[in-house]
């Protein structure tokens, strides 16, 4: 990326600088023929279009992300669906995270994200911050967020990722990203300075820069490559006339490339991509190390206890060996409690980054109009934990279906003219299925990594349907 960084600011550039030696070939001939005034005063107007794309549209442009994706609340509400929060069970009355062990429970319901939802995600509601914000304080919810201000773009930016929504935001950046540009990325030698020294520069600095040199080259590139060879035709070709032209042509297909290929959303996605994985790995990380204190503590509070157990005795060899050897297996186990600490948020952060890269996926083939992605193959680079997850889920709902379906064939059967015996009967076939339905539920539960909790009736219905 590096390298690519460095050939666009040199081209771009140079390009500009040349642009005046041409300018400056144009005046000369001007005073033989008005016609080269002409030329000269077209090429200068398509730096000022330049100038003015810079310094104003540009960066009025990326602020339109949020706007967007609030009027897609509105028209398209179904697209956002959270990928982090569920409400539990058919009342809804309880939200989970996507790390709860409920998550696939088939009954959960989604949660949808409006325009009238608070910026405060469940969680943080749950932590005592829930209560309504004054319209001093700021905004409370998304329709309180105003576009031009630089404090709600970052509140809208926040919410969207604690709510689990970020995808439909890296989708409308990245096709906004090709419309979008800073003064930055625009200012010749300036950027050269900010970026030319970067090893690996942000993905959205490089779609900018792309998108300069496109800008300069539809305003100003063209002019001059069209007038240069009239110019190279009517009075012969040199130097001077010459190099402006072929640097503004590498520019140029520069620019085509970016436009053919859509860099700047393919560099945007991938920036999207990098700051949700850094903050889903920032949450764990501060967990995962909470988990390692507590562990550290308690390796401690044991090692001590031993060491006091055989304080202040006259120890044989055999009793030396045995606290040696109760020390060491103490160690071993809490070595082992760091390492499963560590697989289980390693386990965590991997299952949340792919729900996070599935749901981008169906987001952009939903808001292309393509449909679902459902249908596709899996991708490469989904966790296999997910995808056993999804498996053994898969098989608990098939085992769950055969056994209503053989509760509801054997009542079919029972002969409701035997008073006798009927009660006795259906009694006996609903126990048997709700003790093979608890049974799952329970298995389903301990797959999860969860506690199933007191064994019960699940008061399910007599016939299916």
């Amino acid at each position: 990326m590096r390298v690519v960084t460095n050939v666009v600011l040199t081209v771009s550039d140079v390009d500009f600088f040349l642009s005046f030696l041409f300018l400056y070939e144009l005046y000369i001939f001007g005073a033989e023929d008005t016609q080269w005034f002409i030329f000269m005063g077209l090429v200068m107007l398509g730096q000022v279009t330049y100038l003015l794309g810079i310094c104003y549209f540009g960066p009025k442009q990326s602020k339109r992300v949020m706007g967007l994706v609030l009027a897609l609340m509105e028209n398209s509400p179904q697209i956002f669906e959270s990928a982090t929060w569920k409400y539990s069970g058919l009342t809804g009355t309880s939200v989970i995270h996507c790390t709860d062990p409920k998550w696939d429970d088939p009954d959960n319901q989604p949660v949808m994200v409006r325009r009238t939802s608070l910026l405060l995600s469940p969680d943080q509601q749950r932590a005592g911050n829930g209560h309504r914000q004054s319209a001093r304080s700021g905004p409370e919810t998304f329709a309180d967020l105003q576009e031009d201000d630089d404090d709600h773009q970052e509140l809208f930016k926040k919410a969207m990722q604690d709510w689990g929504v970020i995808s439909v935001v890296i989708t409308e950046k990245s096709k906004n990203s090709i419309n979008s540009v800073g003064r930055v990325h625009g200012t010749p030698l300036i950027r050269t300075a900010r970026f030319g020294f970067m090893a690996v520069p942000s993905p959205m600095d490089l779609a900018g820069l792309l998108n300069a040199n496109a800008l300069y080259s539809f305003a100003t590139g063209i002019l001059q490559l069209i007038f240069g060879t009239f110019l190279v035709l009517k009075k012969g070709a040199s130097i001077q006339r010459v190099l402006p032209m072929s640097v503004a042509f590498v520019s140029l297909l520069l620019c085509l490339a970016n436009v053919i290929f859509d860099f700047g959303a393919a560099l945007c996605e991938l920036e999207g991509e990098k700051q949700e994985a850094s903050r889903i790995l920032s949450k764990w990380e501060s967990k995962q190390e909470e988990d390692k204190r507590k562990a550290d503590r308690l390796n401690a509070e044991v090692l001590a206890q031993i060491t006091t157990e055989y304080r202040g005795r006259t120890l044989s060899p055999t009793q030396m060996l045995e606290k040696q050897e109760r020390l060491d297996g103490q160690t071993e186990k809490y070595a082992m409690e760091i390492a499963d600490i560590d697989e289980r948020v390693q386990n965590l952060v991997r299952l949340e980054l792919t729900a996070f890269n599935k749901n981008l996926e169906e987001k952009k083939k939903l808001m292309s109009g393509k449909g679902t992605t459902m249908n596709l193959k899996p991708n490469t680079m989904a966790n296999a934990a997910t995808d056993a997850a999804m498996k053994r889920r898969s098989i608990f709902n098939n085992k769950e279906a055969e056994i209503q379906t053989k509760f509801d064939e054997e009542f079919a059967k029972i002969d409701i003219h035997n008073e006798a015996d009927f009660a006795q009967t259906v009694e006996r076939l609903r126990t048997s299925r709700d003790a093979q339905l608890e049974a799952i539920r329970r298995a389903k539960i301990c797959e999860a990594g969860g506690t199933p909790g007191p064994q019960g009736n699940m008061g399910a219905p007599l016939m299916a349907g």
